[in-house]
């Protein structure tokens, strides 16, 4: 199974069928549903995450399997990329038209606890909270390409330019 999940995110990283036959994205495709119980949480997120780059269809069998495997994981546990990887599989579900009944199975699944635990858009890393100004970023990035500007211009020598005016 670990070995399906890292074809499937590396197949969807390189542009998925434009790099290999569609017969063989069907197979390992159909492969997720023979694996689907012998999955950690981990894999489980890394095969809805290709699911949902190389597939314009989403079993419902499937995705809830697959998620209600993810949703026994702490959250606390998911790295930031992880965690952000779940939101977009969530919102993959949420947006696809074609994963209407596998939204519906996933917000049944467990009594609504598996979708409440994969679906929480507040949570997000990396996103705005509405509390923060944006001129909080703004000395910081500005501060951060002047050194980045200084760096550049000393050269292999360690010859320091003077100023830029």
């Amino acid at each position: 199974p670990g070995q399906l999940a890292l074809t499937l995110l590396a197949v969807a990283t390189v542009g998925g069928d434009r790099h290999i036959s569609s017969q063989a994205l069907e197979t390992l495709l159909r492969r997720v549903g023979d694996v689907t119980a012998f999955v950690g949480a981990k894999e489980s997120l890394h095969l809805l995450r290709a699911w949902c780059l190389l597939s314009a269809e989403f079993p419902p069998r499937i995705v809830t399997s697959l998620l209600s495997t993810v949703a026994m994981m702490p959250r606390t546990m998911l790295s930031e990329s992880e965690d952000n990887a779940l939101h977009q599989v969530a919102l993959s579900l949420t947006l696809e038209p074609a994963a209407s009944e596998a939204l519906q199975a996933a917000q049944s699944a467990g009594a609504g606890s598996v979708w409440e635990h994969c679906w929480q858009p507040e949570e997000v890393v990396g996103e705005r909270t509405g509390r923060e100004e944006s001129s909080d970023v703004g000395p910081w990035v500005r501060s951060f390409i002047e050194e980045e500007a200084k760096a550049s211009l000393t050269d292999w020598r360690g010859f320091q330019g003077g100023p830029l005016s």
